[in-house]
């Protein structure tokens, strides 16, 4: 899954590879985005049953976002995903769409 995000270089390039403790995120080693994508591989291995990914937008270009998404999308068949984003075209990976607004929404 690190290597579909390509971020695998990049945590192989660490002292200890996969095996490099991080604490925190003032002092890490690696940028914002990798420790993002690494998020994404924790929960995507722990089978959880809902998966949520809020304000993806101020993490990623556009090419870091459609590796995840491509990622995430064929992997999720068994979890609930829900992605929060303003930028993603849901269309273009066969996404629904829910677009939140202030007004209530009558079932």
């Amino acid at each position: 899954m690190c290597k579909n995000l390509g971020i695998k270089s990049e945590i192989d390039a660490l002292t200890d590879g996969f095996y490099t403790q991080l604490t925190g995120h003032k002092n890490a080693p690696v940028s914002r985005q990798v420790q993002y994508a690494l998020l994404i591989v924790r929960a995507m291995l722990s089978q959880k049953q809902v998966l949520i990914l809020d304000d993806i937008d101020t993490v990623f270009d556009s090419a870091f976002g459609e590796r995840v998404i491509s990622s995430l999308v064929p992997k999720a068949n068994q979890q609930f995903l829900l992605i929060v984003s303003n930028k993603l075209d849901s269309k273009k990976y066969g996404l629904k769409s829910i677009r939140l607004t202030n007004e209530m929404v009558a079932a």
